[in-house]
């Protein structure tokens, strides 16, 4: 186990300072944030199959990458094939793992390579390949606040039936010895992406523009690592993703896109990250249409057709405190932090707890 565990932590743990939990495997409501070391008890927690780990694929904060992925969401095996391909022809290590899900990752293991170069490499493969319905991680050329963590393979490992989900698999799709697949690991080094962009002309990436294009390709099955942050400090995001707040006006499924689509936008969430969170959004429609449609929510929302206009904060000078309808209404400013997801940096905080149990001491240390 000791082997394995250190295997792991040296092939995907980039960001050593925090990790994703999933407390139940089978509901993603129980994904948060954890702003600590990943620990020996998770990770075997993760291979029993009790819940899941995600991790960043950044190397603390730097642009630098312990490993990317090519996601397949559309099922279809010939896809991986076509995509293997090219790059074997590149001479691109590779290994495959099927998702859990309906999908396959493509894992490309990096000696800590820059994410621009990895990404600028791994988009044109697809292309060449001639691919839809697949996602390049990671998404960004720096961690910055919109990162998303991938889930580690070899979810349940230590347990049986799990109908090869999670596991590294060969050509033909047969699960491999995941321990040996790991042990055999090669890494891409930055010389040689370098060297591919040369020799291929791999062109520079895209400039980003402010439309709504959002293909099924680019919607991921992971929430963005700063909408699950905000969930613990953003009452008004959480009461909507919760099905609490409702729209003040349409309360159809689409019209809870809308809010929610607005409430994003106003955040600061690209388009690709919208569809996703869309996508997963219990009270919505999104979850069970089509790619079009959460496009043309999106694009509405952008232009103003579906954004609800501010609620005005209640009167200072009035006589009397804030009902619950004006609270859920009322949409707070994000709080910026003095310690993150602890400390705010306007407002009072109160430190509670029993007697000697150590407020003092953590008081210090903050």
């Amino acid at each position: 186990m000791k082997i394995l565990f250190d295997r792991i932590m040296e092939l995907f743990v980039g960001d050593t300072n925090s990790h994703l939990l999933m407390t139940d495997p089978f509901d993603k409501a129980t994904i948060h944030m954890v702003h600590e070391r990943l620990t020996r008890v998770e990770v075997k927690a993760h291979l029993g199959g009790i819940y899941r780990v995600g991790v960043s694929p950044f190397v603390n904060g730097s642009d630098r990458c312990k490993f990317g992925i090519i996601d397949f969401d559309t099922g279809d095996w010939s896809n991986v094939v076509e995509l293997r391909t090219v790059l074997d022809h590149l001479s691109v290590p590779h290994k495959i793992e099927r998702s859990k899900s309906r999908g396959w990752h493509d894992w490309i293991f990096c000696d800590k390579v820059s994410a621009r170069k990895l990404r600028r490499l791994l988009g044109w493969a697809v292309k060449k390949a001639g691919q839809s319905g697949t996602e390049v991680f990671p998404k960004q050329d720096r961690p910055e606040r919109t990162g998303n963590m991938i889930f580690l393979p070899c979810f349940g490992l230590n347990r049986p039936n799990q109908n090869g989900r999670c596991r590294f698999v060969d050509l033909e799709g047969k699960v491999l010895d995941q321990e040996a697949v790991l042990d055999g690991i090669q890494l891409l080094a930055e010389d040689t992406v370098d060297d591919l962009i040369e020799k291929h002309d791999i062109p520079e990436l895209p400039k980003k523009n402010g439309g709504a294009c959002v293909h099924l390709g680019d919607i991921s099955d992971e929430l963005p690592t700063r909408f699950v942050e905000m969930l613990d400090s953003d009452t008004d995001l959480k009461a909507a993703w919760e099905g609490v707040r409702e729209p003040p006006n349409d309360r159809s499924r689409s019209g809870f896109d809308a809010m929610l689509a607005a409430m994003l936008v106003r955040r600061g969430f690209s388009d690709s990250e919208i569809a996703g969170i869309l996508r997963q959004y219990p009270h919505g429609k999104a979850k069970d249409a089509s790619s079009d449609y959460i496009a043309r929510t999106i694009s509405k929302t952008r232009t103003g057709t579906h954004q609800q206009p501010e609620p005005e904060p209640p009167a200072d000078d009035r006589d009397h405190g804030w009902t619950t309808a004006e609270l859920l209404e009322y949409e707070f400013p994000a709080l910026e932090w003095t310690v993150d997801g602890l400390l705010p940096e306007e407002g009072f905080t109160l430190i509670a707890g029993k007697r000697k149990i150590g407020k003092g001491w953590l008081t210090m240390q903050i």
